[in-house]
């Protein structure tokens, strides 16, 4: 109770924090030196803010830089400067400067792999004032960040933001990449990585706006965006720092393709050569042209072409290109390490593409991660390509059941009753799978087949409290209270390790407190205490879980604890992330409102659960309490 609480002030709080008066836009540029001509080619450029007194990181293709802000006025700006190189070898170069606003400061002649030799420019352009709404954490400042440690890993995440709850989600799918690749290229060198779940882009980094990422290999960290609306603490944001720590620089055409060897790029190339959205291969090795070009389609592209390059001619060769290659002559060393031009290379490659078979066991964990990851949109892409693919029985219930879910979570119930329907007659004697159909059925507003779905179930295992709870809500939904009463008060009197007892207390306790029988209503407080009592002890010992906020938050409506059912029930707004609990959360937070003479705000949640695809009977009684707002 107490964490959701402070997590709600949190909430409020998050962006007010302001390190600055304000600050500078600057503009970044990184050239590489040509030998012969002596000529500067543009690499990379980008535009950043920096505010006074907060140093501000970023690793820009092979050296990482430090900028502080010292002073500024209105015609220019002071800051210093620090530079050093990826290694092996470290170099490191360091300046003060106090420039006018449009001229560039240079560090030159920035050692590089091998003899190349580059350029950073950095020119101050205007000057800021930041706001209230501005996202200000610096992940240098001691304190502000949690940090969680793992075998390889030191995870950081701001208190009370989605990293606080979802920390042990994001270390064990980085943990579980970090062994695969560990074990796929034999890495040496020692030491954790720090990786920062952050819940905006915070001003102490550079990010790479492609991908809201932040890697720097000279200080093994990286930093991904963890919200709802976007979570880029991908494997890839690991695997990059990883391989550029232990194998040093290589063009970000061979160094992010390596990274992504063991994503399932593949199948993506295979849709962009489908769709003819694909670009000739020699517009990637320009390391410029591969910065701007649409971040999708270069991610990709890289990913599957070093994936033919490995597969087809073996990771020695490819490691000599690595280690050979830079960003001036990256064509030139591919020609050479291949003896292939190329053209030849390229339509060797989209070959590859377009012969290559897809692992369903990969396919499978994919579409795992992409869940874990809360990606339900690729979760289902996998998941309809595995069913597919299923060949036998055992691999059809599987599939189906991966299929299923994924349309669940992605709020298309009518599909997932079509799914559930073949797993139906796959396997008709599963009390589960007909309680599953009636489930679904019933988020689509069939409750006389679901009924019979539910009744077949039942007949099926009449001692599945699973089972019995649905029947109940179906009877809830028909208007028939009686039934659900008494299915209810089943569960509640045989209460099982497993199983929707807890559920059951909450619902029955609503249904008795409306009673006009003195001790009903007593017996409904009753369910409803032992209920709160036992989900807050689930929730203090175990880890986070949406659903256990949703109904900690409905009970304490029950017994009139409103600011703790405001607190739990906002907790699992902002914790979950499929639609059928958003609206259910938004539901009750309407009633919730309206029983605190709130309407406007009862209004707004009951209008969420209708733009969201929440289940029939949420959607029913949200029109309901829009035209008739909730009173007990």
């Amino acid at each position: 109770m107490k964490k959701t609480l402070l997590l709600l002030v949190a909430l409020s709080l998050i962006h007010l924090r302001v390190w600055s008066a304000g600050g500078i836009e600057g503009a970044i540029a990184v050239y590489q030196t040509d030998e012969a001509t002596s000529e500067n080619h543009l690499l990379f450029a980008d535009t950043n803010r920096f505010v006074t007194g907060m140093p501000v990181s970023g690793f820009l293709l092979t050296f990482s830089v430090d900028i502080e802000l010292e002073s500024f006025d209105t015609t220019g700006c002071e800051f210093s400067l620090h530079i050093i190189t990826l290694g092996p070898t470290a170099n490191t170069y360091s300046r003060n400067f106090k420039v006018e606003y449009g001229l560039p400061a240079r560090i030159e002649n920035i050692q590089g792999k091998g003899s190349s030799r580059y350029r950073f420019e950095f020119t101050p352009l205007q000057s800021f004032e930041t706001d209230s709404a501005w996202c200000s954490y610096s992940h240098r400042q001691v304190g502000v960040f949690n940090i969680e440690p793992s075998a390889h890993l030191d995870i950081h995440y701001l208190p009370n933001t989605l990293g606080d709850f979802y920390w042990g989600a994001a270390k064990g799918i980085l943990e579980e990449h970090y062994t695969r690749i560990q074990t796929l290229y034999n890495f040496t060198l020692p030491g954790k990585y720090d990786i920062y779940l952050c819940p905006c882009y915070i001003p102490s980094v550079i990010w790479d706006k492609r991908f809201a990422t932040a890697v720097d290999p000279t200080r093994t960290t990286a930093h991904a965006i963890f919200t709802h609306a976007l979570n880029s603490a991908d494997p890839f944001v690991l695997a990059h720092t990883v391989v550029l720590r232990n194998y040093g620089y290589a063009p970000p055409f061979l160094s992010e393709g390596l990274a992504n060897y063991l994503s399932l790029a593949l199948f993506d190339m295979k849709e962009i050569v489908a769709q003819k959205k694909n670009l000739p291969l020699d517009d990637f090795l320009d390391t410029y042209q591969y910065y701007t070009a649409d971040p999708y389609l270069a991610d990709r592209t890289g990913a599957t072409f070093v994936m033919f390059l490995v597969n087809q001619y073996g990771f020695p060769r490819f490691k000599q290109l690595y280690e050979a290659a830079d960003d001036l002559n990256l064509r030139r060393q591919i020609e050479r390490h291949y003896d292939a031009s190329i053209i030849e290379l390229e339509n060797q490659w989209r070959t590859y593409v377009d012969t290559s078979r897809f692992d369903i066991g990969s396919l499978v964990f994919h579409a795992g991660l992409a869940e874990a990851m809360f990606d339900y949109r690729l979760m289902l892409r996998y998941a309809e390509a595995v069913a597919e693919l299923s060949r036998t029985h055992q691999d059809s219930l599987g599939h189906l059941s991966l299929l299923k879910r994924a349309y669940f979570y992605s709020g298309d119930y009518y599909s997932a009753t079509a799914v559930q329907e073949q797993l139906v007659q796959l396997q008709s004697s599963s009390a589960k799978h007909w309680m599953t159909l009636g489930t679904y059925r019933m988020m689509n507003g069939y409750y006389d087949q679901a009924l019979e779905d539910l009744s077949t179930a039942f007949n099926l295992d009449t001692s599945d409290h699973n089972v019995r709870f649905n029947l109940a809500m179906n009877y809830d939904h028909r208007g028939e209270r009686a039934k659900a009463r008494e299915h209810l008060q089943q569960v509640v009197n045989q209460p099982t390790k497993a199983g929707p007892h807890v559920g059951s207390m909450i619902i029955l306790g609503h249904i008795l407190r409306e009673s006009e029988d003195e001790k009903e209503r007593a017996l409904g407080q009753q369910y409803l205490l032992q209920a709160i009592r036992g989900l807050e002890a689930t929730l203090q010992s175990g880890p986070p879980a949406p659903s256990t906020h949703l109904w900690l938050g409905m009970a304490c409506i029950g017994v009139d604890e409103f600011e703790a059912a405001r607190g739990y029930l906002e907790g699992a707004l902002f914790l979950e992330t499929r639609p059928f609990y958003l609206g259910m959360s938004h539901l009750w937070l309407g009633k919730l409102a309206d029983l605190t003479g709130l309407r406007d705000e009862a209004v707004g949640h009951y209008s969420e659960v209708l733009a969201l695809t929440s289940a029939a009977y949420h959607q029913a009684e949200a029109q309901r309490h829009l035209k008739t707002p909730y009173t007990r």
